[in-house]
């Protein structure tokens, strides 16, 4: 979709790209709209050490964006702990919990316990202000979503809809393509060429599960971790959401 008041100039021509005309977009929640994910490292971190056991950066890269028992039965098979994925998912969301109810809204952008990601809340703007359908998915169950946004919900007049890591439709998690099927189907006058889905993602699961899904993927590279860690996850790799031009999708470029 293209602004009619675009100027020629604002548009690059797709044949200089690597990739295809969309026209909605997918986004995840954690890591790419909220920056919730240092506190999901703290919490493993902190849990795993009365194990004497450490959440190394490769094992960070491969359990960001899963679901919280998907992601404990990963890290116990990986680290030969003493319990069950429900036990361990339990334990990081005592300290997760504690984190989520204190984030308050000070101003526009900024929150007491974290901040939106640079450059989110200009890219979600720009989608709505354009007529451009947006979803919003994560991996979180209910409860877990309804902590986050306590103090966020005015954004999600900006989604069309919000589908959850629980959802009754959503049977398997990343990296299966199962949450994004779900977010395409929802939408109103959905493409049938999923191609034209644009998602942005946090994890390599969740590239992964758009992969599956049929869709183009931007992956927002985890700063904390080795950029070697991320060769060839994705077919493009950004470390800022203000770096993305939207101009390679066929879609209005996002003034600066």
């Amino acid at each position: 979709m293209v602004s009619p008041h675009m100027n020629q100039h604002e548009i690059k021509a797709l044949s200089e790209t690597r990739f295809t005309a969309v026209s909605h977009v997918i986004m995840e929640l954690d890591g790419v709209v909220l920056d919730t994910v240092p506190f999901y490292t703290e919490a493993h971190m902190k849990y795993l050490a009365k194990y004497k056991r450490r959440y190394a950066d490769i094992l960070k890269l491969n359990s960001i964006g899963l679901r919280d028992v998907d992601s404990a039965k990963y890290l116990i098979q990986e680290l030969d702990l003493p319990m069950t994925p429900p036990v361990y998912a339990h334990g990081v969301w005592q300290d997760l919990r504690t984190f989520f109810p204190k984030s308050k809204m000070v101003e526009a952008n900024f929150f007491f316990n974290f901040y939106f990601i640079l450059g989110a809340m200009d890219l979600i703007c720009h989608f709505y202000n354009n007529g451009i359908p947006a979803a919003l998915v994560t991996s979180s169950d209910a409860h877990s979503f309804k902590m986050k946004i306590k103090s966020h919900k005015s954004i999600l007049k900006f989604f069309c809809h919000v589908v959850l890591g629980d959802d009754p439709e959503v049977k398997h998690g990343k990296p299966a393509a199962d949450i994004y099927n779900v977010a395409a189907k929802r939408f109103i006058n959905k493409p049938s060429d999923y191609t034209k889905f644009l998602v942005i993602e946090k994890s390599v699961a969740g590239i992964q599960a758009a992969r599956a899904a049929g869709m183009q993927a931007i992956l927002l590279r985890e700063k904390s971790l080795p950029k070697r860690l991320f060769k060839g996850k994705a077919d493009l790799i950004l470390d800022n959401l203000k770096k993305i031009d939207l101009r390679d999708f066929d879609l209005p470029r996002l003034v600066k």
